[in-house]
Formats: structure tokens, sequence, C-alpha cells
């Protein structure tokens, strides 16, 4: 007649993370897998992005916790956004951080979360609990990619380093329309 209560743990297998100095620490069984689509808006004027809509599907083995897992890859989705268009470590040359705060070091607000579709690839993991794998912040790794190629989907900016920032932008933009006006003119041979 009283409430039913059990208890129980998971022990992952031994030597997980190898023979490495701090390699026991965040070690998982098995590794999620992650792809993703963005969809942006770029101001030409401004080089300044909007995050639109992100998708992402990810393999997490069983899901165990439906909710937890879109939450968790929800929030993977903004770190990559807060990575890819925001954050900056700036060190001055006497070795001192210059935006040692959140008022300098740009995190994303809720101004800055886009639409995020998720979605479960379930497979069987048997070393897993329950079949499960880890679905931590693996969804970060595609959604910072996605967030690059859709930039330069919009407006031709091939940018190739963090943050992507408005002013990186405009100076690819403005370099793609120096080399075809070259180009619409002969390349620059008489």
């Amino acid at each position: 007649d009283g409430p039913v209560v059990g208890t129980g743990h998971y022990r992952p297998p031994r030597n997980l993370g190898g023979g490495f100095k701090g390699s026991t620490v965040g070690t998982s069984p098995a590794y999620s897998f992650s792809t993703a689509v963005c969809e942006v808006s770029v101001d030409k004027e401004t080089g300044y992005v909007t995050v639109d809509r992100f998708t992402d599907y990810s393999d997490a083995g069983t899901v165990v916790n439906p909710v937890l897992f879109h939450g968790q890859v929800e929030g993977s989705i903004i770190m990559g956004v807060g990575e890819g268009l925001l954050e900056d470590t700036v060190v001055a040359d006497n070795g001192v951080l210059r935006n040692p705060n959140l008022h300098d070091y740009l995190i994303p607000t809720i101004a800055d979360v886009p639409e995020i579709f998720t979605g479960a690839v379930e497979s069987y993991e048997p070393r897993g609990p329950f079949g499960a794998k880890e679905i931590g912040e693996g969804s970060m790794l595609p959604a910072v990619g996605a967030l690059a190629n859709a930039i330069y989907d919009a407006c031709g900016a091939r940018i190739t380093s963090l943050p992507i920032t408005p002013e990186k932008i405009l100076k690819q933009i403005q370099a793609n329309e120096a080399k075809e006006a070259n180009e619409a003119n002969g390349g620059g041979k008489s």
C-alpha cells in the first residue's frame, strides 16, 4: 500500500579515457552523433547576421528522457550560436584579459535564440545505460559549421575564424565584389 521506491546506479566501463591525465573525467561509453541545418539572414550593408532557424537531429542511442534530450540539444545549439557569432576572448599584449565580464564578453541572450527544431535518431547502444549514449554538448559542434555555411550561402562570405563578426563579413563581401569587378573588366589584363 505504500510507495514503490527503487535505487540503482550505472558505472561506466573502466579505462574509457585511456592513459591521458584527466582522461577519466567526462568520459562516456558511447558518444552521440549530430547533424544541423541553419537558416540565417545577412544584412549586406552592415554584415549583421540574424539566425532565423536551426534544425538538429542527434543520435543519442535510446532516448531515456525526451524532454531533457531536447533541452540538451537546444542548449548546445545556443552555445554554438554564441561561439560562432559572439564569444571572443580578447587578451592585451601584456597578457591581461580585456573582456573579463559579461558586459564585454558577449554570450547569447534570449533575443539571439532562433527558432529551434530538434529530433532524435534512436539507436541502441549496448555499452550505455538502457541503450543510451551521452547527449551533452555534442550538438554544438555541427552548429558552428552549419552557421558558417548558412552565412556563406546567404551572402557569399566564407569566414574561417571565430567569431564571425559583421566586420569580417563586410570585409569578405567587399573583397568578393572587388574580385567580381576585376574579373568583369578583363581580370586586370590589357
